[in-house]
């Protein structure tokens, strides 16, 4: 009689051991895959190269615009003598300006189709964050950081056109751009959000865990 008890004891032994082995097995993995994504995401390490293959596959059908490398590139210095690339398409009857703000991981390069099609009443700056496309590199950079890079773009705006200013902010870029004009406001006219992401100011372990975790969550 005291034998089933003592093999059922031995078989939730057993499989509590194996769940802890798979359990962290699971966690190095994600973390490890992660922290990746995470570099990725935030513009801090450049995309695979099967990316970027991947990526000219899927637009080899567009029409391709005018590259973004044609216009001026202006180099803005932010504080610790960070430059900041904005690029420019300025007309001399514009009646208003507009900045552009990427996502995590873009740059300036995102806009191109806007900046060829936008009709020429408008000033056009498509700025890049620190740590991103042709801005000066950075180990690390956060939301403050990126918001105070578009206070150094709109005052640079600001002195070679006093028009009024619009944002149009992609993703992580729609999101700095509600807190820039929470902030201040009284020069930014309006706002265009493009599938904005809500900030959060992230523990280590949720910037490991979330970019792996959240395909799973979302489709």
């Amino acid at each position: 009689m005291m034998s089933k008890p003592f093999s059922l004891f031995k078989f939730q032994s057993k499989k509590k051991t194996h769940t802890l082995l798979a359990t962290t097995i699971l966690v190095i993995s994600v973390i490890w895959i992660g922290y990746d994504l995470f570099q990725v995401q935030t513009g801090l390490q450049p995309p695979t190269e099967a990316s970027r293959v991947i990526a000219e596959r899927q637009t080899q059908q567009l029409k391709k615009p005018k590259p973004i490398t044609n216009y001026v590139n202006a180099l803005v210095t932010a504080n610790n003598d960070i430059e900041l690339s904005v690029i420019m398409r300025e007309k001399p009857g514009a009646t208003k300006n507009i900045l552009f703000v990427h996502g995590a991981g873009g740059g300036a390069w995102v806009w191109e189709y806007f900046f060829e099609y936008m009709p020429e009443s408008y000033n056009l700056y498509a700025l890049s964050w620190r740590g991103h496309y042709n801005s000066s590199s950075v180990n690390d950079a956060n939301t403050a950081d990126y918001v105070e890079d578009q206070f150094v773009a709109t005052a640079f705006i600001q002195a070679r056109s006093n028009k009024p200013i619009h944002i149009i902010g992609h993703s992580y870029g729609a999101s700095t751009a509600v807190l820039q004009s929470a902030a201040s406001g009284e020069h930014i006219m309006s706002l265009t959000l493009l599938a904005p992401v809500v900030p959060i100011k992230y523990t280590l372990l949720q910037r490991l865990l979330i970019p792996t975790i959240a395909p799973f969550l979302w489709h």
